[in-house]
């Protein structure tokens, strides 16, 4: 299976974007340090934590796949 990667906001907009994965039946990332590319528990999915202004940057370029 190929991997996913999501361009999340950091700041206060992550949690609204975190409950919406999970809403939506995505794992989501457990942040315990403060590393800017983050995996999933299942290693399915990968994380990039970013400027909120950032993240279309990110899917524009290829970097993610969604953000």
């Amino acid at each position: 299976m190929e991997q996913v990667t999501i361009a999340l906001p950091k700041g206060r907009l992550l949690e609204e974007a975190l409950y919406f994965l999970a809403e939506s039946g995505f794992p989501y990332p457990r942040r315990t340090s403060r590393k800017l590319i983050v995996q999933a528990a299942d290693g399915r999915v990968r994380f990039i934590l970013a400027k909120p202004w950032d993240v279309p940057t990110y899917v524009e370029h290829g970097a993610a796949d969604l953000g």
